[in-house]
């Protein structure tokens, strides 16, 4: 009789730096396309710090059977009270009854549902990926409440220039840490000491440009230590405009752009709206994934773990 490995969750916390790796490696999440933008020197050297240390901004779980790590998920602390899911991979097993997603996606509910620093939730994942998508769109489906469940699309865009600016008339100014805009959810109050704490970075910057002294747009730009995401979302801006002014949202653009490269960013990402597509392209941004962005509410935790735990 065949033997069957019981499958075990695990804090990553039990594995080193190389395992994971190599676990993502052979599960095909890190791909072609991602591996030319990641900086693996510093993005193990991120995870090994996420990994050692008791943060409080960091979880990661895998499943094994064995001596063999046949799945992963994390989640990120990515602002005050909202955590990010993110780099879920599995490997396929011979008689499998419960999916290693599900495990790994019941296990974390719990994980938010009794964690006080958790009030909102990030799903990012990318249409293609099939599994994932499914999931959590059959998730989404199930909420009746609209206001507990925000889901955005948003095209990941890049480019390596440095851009020469010519104001006429116009002014880009930093924007105090204070301000909000539309980005009040996505608040960096108490956050950045927690991973100041433990050798990281993760903070925010907003930059404002005016015309005639009134302020008729502003982008928000995130600087993370490399690695926390390995699609480097966490270190992109987005631009938001008060005012239709072409010529305000392009300085906007380059002097985002050029902020990252002062801070020696080879490509610099940005987050863009459908509706921009066109004005980054424009400036030779490069469009190179489309995300998914789901943000839902901790009360919905265990409506999703009763729902998961029968998912076909």
């Amino acid at each position: 009789m065949e033997e069957i490995e019981t499958p075990v969750i695990l804090d990553v916390e039990n594995f080193s730096v190389e395992s994971i790796w190599d676990f993502l490696e052979r599960s095909g999440f890190i791909y072609p396309e991602k591996r030319k933008i990641i900086d693996f020197d510093a993005a193990k050297e991120t995870l090994s710090k996420l990994i050692s240390e008791k943060s409080g901004v960091f979880k990661g779980l895998v499943v094994t059977r064995g001596s063999s790590i046949y799945a992963h998920i994390s989640a990120v602390r990515i602002y005050d009270r909202v955590w990010m899911v993110q780099h879920m991979a599995s490997l396929p097993y011979k008689k499998e009854k419960v999916s290693h997603a599900q495990m790994l996606n019941l296990s974390l509910l719990e994980y938010f549902e009794q964690s006080s620093n958790v009030e909102w939730i990030r799903a990012t994942y990318r249409h293609e990926n099939k599994r994932v998508s499914r999931l959590y769109e059959s998730l989404a489906d199930q909420v009746s409440c609209k206001e507990l469940s925000i889901i955005q699309f948003m095209n990941c865009m890049k480019s390596d220039k440095v851009y020469d600016l010519v104001m006429n008339g116009l002014e880009v100014k930093p924007l105090p840490n204070t301000f909000g805009g539309d980005y009040k959810r996505e608040c960096f109050n108490l956050i950045s000491p927690e991973y100041e704490k433990i050798g990281l970075e993760r903070r925010q910057r907003f930059l404002g440009v005016y015309r005639a002294g009134e302020l008729v747009g502003y982008s928000v730009l995130e600087i993370s230590s490399l690695g926390l995401n390995l699609s480097e979302l966490t270190n992109a801006f987005r631009i938001f405009m008060l005012d239709n002014d072409p010529d305000a949202q392009s300085i906007l653009i380059r002097s985002s752009s050029n902020y990252y490269k002062t801070l020696g960013y080879q490509n610099v990402i940005a987050l863009v709206d459908d509706d921009v597509v066109d004005s980054f392209e424009a400036l030779g941004f490069e469009r190179f994934k489309r995300y998914t962005f789901w943000t839902w509410h901790k009360s919905l935790c265990r409506q999703f773990h009763n729902f998961i735990g029968n998912w076909k």
